[in-house]
């Protein structure tokens, strides 16, 4: 998976570098597996269209980051093994714009026109992500309703790729970073989509693996 930072807009360099990332992770995957790609991208400027990647301040328009996903995929499927199936996520996070307008609009202007681009390939499905982390500037409540905005606006499958920020590793039902507590992160994590869910929590250390246990 990568976090999506190199590129500034929807030029012809910035579409060829990611095709031709696409195509090198298509590479690295063996036939006769099943993959999930996520495409870390950064958090929502909703306001104004778009998203600012990851650890930078630069803003792409929602429209140039469908743009370059599709040059992804467009080299990911040119390169696809054979019986090697792959869920691309597009992914952002609950750090910025967290509302349910900005959740709809992850869902409406940028994950539903990449699934419907990636519908003329065989074997890649397109999902939703985000990385949700108690610890990040949106609050529980905030982020529940982005999610709720995502789910209620697409059909797409929805990648949590979070953390368990501030969670105990040794006792349950405890509170979290910044007034969150175990009961409401496992209701993003999993409880309130549970069969569009596909949870995929960060775990770097065992501190990390206990808490989510």
């Amino acid at each position: 998976s990568r976090y999506i930072r190199n590129i500034r807009g929807a030029s012809s360099t910035d579409l060829a570098v990611m095709r031709a990332e696409g195509i090198a992770d298509a590479t690295a995957n063996p036939s006769g597996h099943g993959y999930l790609v996520l495409l870390d991208i950064g958090g929502q400027d909703h306001y104004d269209g778009g998203v600012v990647l990851s650890a930078t301040t630069r803003f792409i328009s929602y429209a140039d980051l469908v743009s370059n996903v599709k040059s992804y995929i467009a080299g990911y499927a040119s390169a696809q093994k054979p019986s090697a199936p792959v869920m691309i996520a597009i992914g952002t996070n609950n750090d910025m714009d967290v509302t349910a307008a900005a959740g709809a609009g992850w869902a409406d202007r940028v994950v539903d026109p990449i699934v419907a681009y990636a519908r003329g390939f065989t074997g890649i499905t397109v999902a939703g992500a985000n990385d949700i982390e108690p610890g990040f500037r949106g609050s529980y409540t905030s982020t529940r309703s982005w999610l709720n905005g995502y789910l209620n606006a697409t059909s797409a499958p929805f990648v949590f790729n979070g953390s368990a920020d501030g969670c105990s590793w040794t006792a349950t039902n405890r509170g979290c970073n910044n007034g969150w507590t175990m009961a409401g992160l496992y209701n993003l994590a999993a409880g309130a989509a549970p069969t569009r869910t596909i949870k995929l929590p960060q775990v770097y250390n065992p501190t990390m693996a206990a808490q989510w246990k």
